[in-house]
């Protein structure tokens, strides 16, 4: 897949518990979840977005992965969600960043972009608060490999990529990074609208003073689903 080219992945389900899916040949669907659910994160919001505290809806929340973007490189193996509706995790295949030996200079940076929409019953709306990454670098002496991120709503399509994570090597190790919105500053989608939530990634190399033979990686591509991306959200009842 080209750059800046998608393609729709998903699966349904009706859960009560953890579910996950393989992603190979999967097409576009919608995953339902009903059942109990606890409360969450009693994060403040701007009252423009929604009423303070308050528990995710009590059923009827589906989960649409609309769109994966990004280079080569960058394949969905599965993704799970929590009956509570309040985390989504991805696994993937593939995505990293190389750089040296005979990897190709398009390889040392790799980015993904995932649209997901999130559809609640009336009178509820939803932000992110934290992100949780677990992944792997192997990094040659002088290499340095590095996570950048950001989320947005479209109406916020100017929020810039940060850098959450830096590493220096020699390195070879698994790493775990987390990207934390402050209490008072979850930004809620607005309320009575139907947006997605780009979650966007990035995974760079740079060999820096490393030998130039040696290769060096900076991944989350994983076979087990040990290295993963767990966005956790925060749910609000809108004003009446």
């Amino acid at each position: 897949m080209a750059a800046g080219c998608a393609r729709d992945v998903g699966a349904t389900f009706l859960a009560t518990s953890l579910a996950e899916t393989s992603m190979a040949h999967a097409k576009r669907r919608v995953i339902s979840l009903f059942g109990a659910v606890v409360a969450a994160s009693a994060l403040t919001a701007p009252a423009a977005f929604a009423a303070p505290a308050g528990p995710p809806p009590p059923g009827g929340v589906t989960f649409e992965l609309a769109s994966l973007i990004g280079p080569m490189g960058c394949q969905l193996s599965g993704y799970a969600l929590s009956a509570d509706v309040t985390a989504f995790t991805v696994s993937y295949s593939r995505y990293q960043g190389r750089a040296g030996g005979n990897s190709t200079p398009a390889e040392r940076w790799m980015r993904c972009v995932l649209a997901l929409r999130i559809n609640a019953p009336s009178g509820y709306t939803y932000g992110l608060e934290r992100t949780d990454y677990r992944g792997f670098a192997d990094l040659a002496d002088g290499a340095t490999g590095t996570l950048k991120a950001r989320s947005f709503f479209p109406d916020r399509a100017d929020t810039p990529v940060r850098q959450i994570l830096s590493l220096s090597g020699p390195y070879s190790d698994n790493w775990t990074a987390a990207d934390e919105t402050l209490p008072g500053q979850v930004v809620y989608k607005p309320c009575g609208q139907s947006l997605s939530l780009f979650l966007h990634s990035e995974l760079a190399v740079d060999l820096g003073s490393s030998d130039p033979s040696k290769t060096s990686v900076m991944s989350m591509s994983t076979t087990d689903g040990s290295l993963k991306a767990t966005y956790h959200f925060a749910w609000k009842t809108c004003p009446k």
